[in-house]
C-alpha cells in the first residue's frame, strides 16, 4: 500500500474513533489559509518529479511540461473550499486540479478532476459506473463569458465536500466583481469515501504550460454557498501610509448580506495577524501603532458569522519618522493595563503633588509635554500645573512614589524610553533605574503611582495618545 493510502486508512480510524470518543468542535471564526507562499513548493509533493517548479518572477506554481503528473498538498481534507488563481500559457488543455484522490502514485492520483475555468470533468478513479470517463455535471456556464484559451488570468472557487461525495464550483475574470457559476458535480455510483484527501494540481500532459498562484484554503466550512457568488469580496483596496505608525486603508464594497469586514496584515506576506474588524457599511480602517520604515501587506475580506469572502489585497510601507521613540509634543499618557491617564489629581499646582491614574478626560491635567534631550531621554511637563514628573525626594529606592515638582534639571525628572512594540514603551527613571509603576497594578482610578523594578507587567507599560 502506498505511502497515501496508508495516510488516509490511519484518517479514517482516527475520524471512527473520534465519532465517539470526542465531543463536537465548537465552531470558529472561518480563515482562508495560503497553502502556497509564492517562492517554494513547502507543504507540497509531486509526481513524477520535476513536473511542476515555482516560477519566481510571477510567483506561481508553474507546469513544466516535462510529463504527465500531478501536485498535491501534503495536508489531507475533509470538507474544504479551495480558491485559486490560474492561467494557461501555451493552449493544449485546459487547466485541471484534482481532488478525492486516494493514490499518490495512480494516474491521476485515481481522483476527480474540474477543469475550470470551463465546465468539463473527467473521473479518473478506476471503479464505478463512470470511472475513466466523463464527469456527469450539471453546468451552469460554460465559463465566464469571453473565456480565452491563453494568457488571462481566471480566479476559481471550488466546495468539496467528501461526505456527500460532492463538488461546486465557480470562476471570474480575475478583477471582475462578477462570478459565474459554472458545474456542480454529485453521484451516488462515484465511489468516494468520506476520508481526507489532498488537493492537488494536475499537468494533463508534456509542454502544458500553465500557472497557479494565490492558493487559500477554508477547512471544514459551515457556509455551503460559493463565496465567489455569494459573498463578493470588496475590490479598489488602497493602503496609504499615514505616518510612521498608521496606514489608513479603504475599499469598494460589491457585497449585500456582509456583517462586516476583516482586516488582515503582515511583513512578509506569509504570516498573517488580524489587524482589526470594521461595521458591515464600512469602507476604510486605520492601522495604528505600526513600526517605522516597514512594508505591511495587507488582507481585507467581507465576513457573515459563518464565512468569509476571498481576499482583496494593497501594499504601504510607512514613513521613516522621527529619529525619537516619541516625538516632542503634548500627549495624554495611558497605562495599558488599566486605560487610564497618567495624572495630576484636582489639576494641582502644588509642589510635590503625588500623581495618579485616573479616567482619561483629556484634560490639561493628563497631558505631558514631551521633550526630547537625546538618545531617547525625556522629560514630561504638565500641562494644568507646569511641573515636572518627578521622582519624590530625588530618591532611588523601590516603591518611592512619584509628583510634581518645578523644573530643576535634576536626573529624578529625565526619563528613558524604551519600545516594547506596538506602541507601547517603559519608562525609566534616569536617577534610579526603576520603571513607572501603577502601585499594587490595580485597574482602580486614583491609584498612586511609584517606581519599581521592570518585570515586564502591563501595569508598567504605558502609551503616549493624542489629547
Amino acid at each position: 500500500m502506498n505511502n497515501l493510502r496508508s495516510k488516509i486508512a490511519m484518517a479514517l480510524a482516527v475520524i471512527v474513533c473520534a465519532a465517539w470518543a470526542f465531543p463536537a468542535a465548537i465552531a470558529q471564526t472561518p480563515v482562508l489559509n495560503s497553502i502556497f507562499d509564492g517562492a517554494t513548493l513547502t507543504g507540497w509533493n509531486q509526481n513524477p518529479a520535476g513536473s511542476f517548479e515555482v516560477n519566481t518572477t510571477d510567483g506561481t506554481i508553474e507546469t513544466t511540461g516535462s510529463a504527465r503528473g500531478f501536485l498535491y498538498t501534503t495536508a489531507t481534507y475533509s470538507t474544504y473550499r479551495v480558491l485559486y488563481t490560474v492561467r494557461q500559457n501555451v493552449w493544449l488543455h485546459w487547466p485541471t486540479v484534482l481532488f478525492f484522490g486516494t493514490s499518490d502514485t495512480a494516474d491521476a492520483m485515481d481522483a476527480l478532476q474540474f477543469q475550470l475555468p470551463k465546465d468539463y470533468g473527467w473521473d479518473y478513479q478506476t471503479t464505478g459506473e463512470y470511472a475513466n470517463k466523463a464527469l456527469p455535471v450539471t453546468t451552469y456556464n460554460s465559463g465566464p463569458p469571453g473565456t480565452e484559451e491563453t494568457g488571462v488570468w481566471y480566479r476559481c472557487e471550488m466546495l468539496v465536500n467528501t461526505a456527500n461525495g460532492s463538488a461546486d464550483s465557480a470562476c471570474a475574470i480575475l478583477g471582475n466583481t462578477t462570478a459565474y457559476h459554472i458545474m456542480y458535480f454529485k453521484n451516488a455510483n462515484v465511489p468516494v469515501q468520506d476520508i481526507p484527501t489532498p488537493f492537488a494540481i494536475q499537468c494533463h500532459q508534456t509542454k502544458v504550460s500553465d500557472e497557479y498562484k494565490d492558493i487559500l484554503v477554508e477547512t471544514n466550512p459551515t457556509y455551503n454557498d460559493l463565496v465567489l457568488l455569494t459573498l463578493p469580496a470588496p475590490s479598489a483596496v488602497t493602503a496609504t501610509a499615514a505616518s510612521s505608525s498608521q496606514i489608513n486603508l479603504s475599499w469598494t464594497i460589491n457585497s449585500t448580506t456582509q456583517t462586516g469586514f476583516e482586516v488582515f496584515h503582515s511583513t512578509d506576506n506569509k504570516t498573517w495577524t488580524l489587524a482589526g474588524t470594521t461595521a458591515a457599511s464600512a469602507t476604510t480602517y486605520s492601522d495604528t501603532k505600526l513600526n517605522a520604515s516597514t512594508t505591511y501587506y495587507y488582507r481585507v475580506a467581507a465576513i457573515l458569522t459563518n464565512a468569509i469572502s476571498d481576499y482583496a489585497t494593497a501594499t504601504a510601507t510607512t514613513s521613516a519618522g522621527s529619529t525619537y521613540l516619541i516625538a516632542n509634543g503634548t500627549y495624554v499618557i495611558k497605562n495599558v493595563y488599566s486605560g487610564l491617564a497618567l495624572s495630576d489629581p484636582g489639576s494641582s499646582d502644588a509642589n510635590s503633588t503625588d500623581m495618579e491614574q485616573l479616567t482619561v478626560t483629556n484634560g490639561t491635567n493628563q497631558q505631558w509635554t514631551v521633550n526630547n534631550l537625546g538618545n531617547n531621554v525625556i522629560t514630561l511637563k504638565n500641562g494644568a500645573s507646569g511641573q515636572m514628573l518627578d521622582v519624590t525626594g530625588d530618591s532611588k529606592a523601590i516603591k518611592a512614589l512619584v509628583d510634581q515638582y518645578p523644573a530643576n534639571g535634576a536626573t529624578n525628572q529625565q526619563w528613558q524610553v524604551i519600545s516594547l512594540g506596538s506602541g507601547e514603551y517603559e519608562l525609566t527613571s534616569v536617577n534610579s533605574g526603576l520603571a513607572l509603576n501603577i502601585v499594587g497594578g490595580v485597574k482602580t482610578s486614583g491609584a498612586d503611582i511609584d517606581q519599581y523594578t521592570y518585570q515586564g507587567s502591563a501595569w508598567q507599560m504605558w502609551e503616549f495618545v493624542a489629547p
